[in-house]
């Protein structure tokens, strides 16, 4: 009888924070503010893209094929 009494207080208090967690699962807040972040937490400068370089060939060099 009392293992069958704390199986289904265990059962409620789960069931409890299940309900408690879904019903506030919009209301977080951070503790660390946005202004307030370290420099070395914030985010890295992308690199600079490359410019793309076309590969050249005989047909674009204009030269006579080697075959």
């Amino acid at each position: 009888m009392i293992k069958k009494l704390i199986g289904i207080l265990v059962a409620v208090a789960v069931i409890a924070v299940i309900v408690i967690v879904f019903l506030r699962r919009d209301k977080f807040e951070s503790m660390i503010r946005r202004d307030e972040l370290p420099a070395a937490s914030a985010p890295a400068v992308p690199a600079p893209v490359q410019p793309v370089v076309p590969v050249a060939d005989s047909l674009t060099l204009g030269g006579a094929d080697s075959i």
